[in-house]
């Protein structure tokens, strides 16, 4: 009868399913997510390495300029205490700030310091706005009070901008220190440079010249929002 035959003992072996046909079946699956993992976690590996030597060859760049751009930013103060404009052109990378953003996702143990390096950029970023809007606007000033008052913003805000720059050199620093050696451009010499050369900055802020007159940071962002 078919019913008989279908549940045979004979037919029943033939269903049965080993360990050896469960292996057959699981190995190549788990081995397809082992190679799957392996390619993720090697291109994640080889990417976060690049990005880590981009941003410090970048921020060993930005550091090493820091002596001169607090100098340029001091002239521009004196000029300015003496009622004159000049005109400078102070850049900063928007690439540093771009890679410290993505490594804050794919180095989340460093995070912290990835994040302090996007802050400081932004905070320059928004500063040089003002800085710029104030000898923008001081260029083109007829009037001798608001002259006066303009050249005040921009010894202020030039001050507020070395002190940020130096914030920013700080920063770099500090989160060059936690990447692994083997990841980064410096070796320790290099960081020993940079040092040296927030150093010499530090120097040249510290022995700025105070006016008691010279707006605060508070002040200097109200003057430009009122702008």
């Amino acid at each position: 009868m078919p019913s008989q035959e279908l549940f045979s003992p004979t037919r029943r072996q033939n269903l049965e399913i080993t360990w050896l046909d469960v292996l057959k079946l699981t190995v190549p699956f788990l081995t397809a997510v082992v190679v799957v993992w392996t390619r993720s976690t090697t291109e994640k590996t080889l990417l976060v390495r690049r990005k880590r030597q981009a941003l410090s060859r970048l921020l060993g760049d930005e550091t090493s300029e820091l002596p001169g751009v607090i100098s340029v930013l001091r002239r521009v103060a004196d000029s300015s205490a003496n009622s004159r404009v000049r005109l400078v052109a102070i850049n900063l990378s928007s690439i540093a700030a771009k890679l410290a953003t993505d490594l804050c996702d794919l180095d989340a143990k460093r995070a912290y310091s990835y994040s302090e390096l996007v802050s400081s950029c932004e905070i320059i970023k928004s500063g040089l706005h003002r800085f710029y809007t104030f000898i923008e606007q001081r260029s083109s000033c007829r009037d001798k009070e608001l002259a006066l008052q303009l050249d005040q913003f921009i010894s202020g805000q030039a001050k507020i901008l070395a002190s940020d720059f130096l914030s920013l050199g700080r920063a770099s620093v500090k989160t060059l220190q936690l990447i692994p050696k083997r990841d980064r451009y410096q070796d320790s010499q290099g960081i020993a440079s940079m040092e040296k050369a927030i150093a010499v900055a530090s120097d040249n802020l510290r022995e700025w010249p105070t006016h008691a007159d010279q707006p605060t940071k508070g002040e200097t962002s109200e003057a430009a929002n009122a702008t």
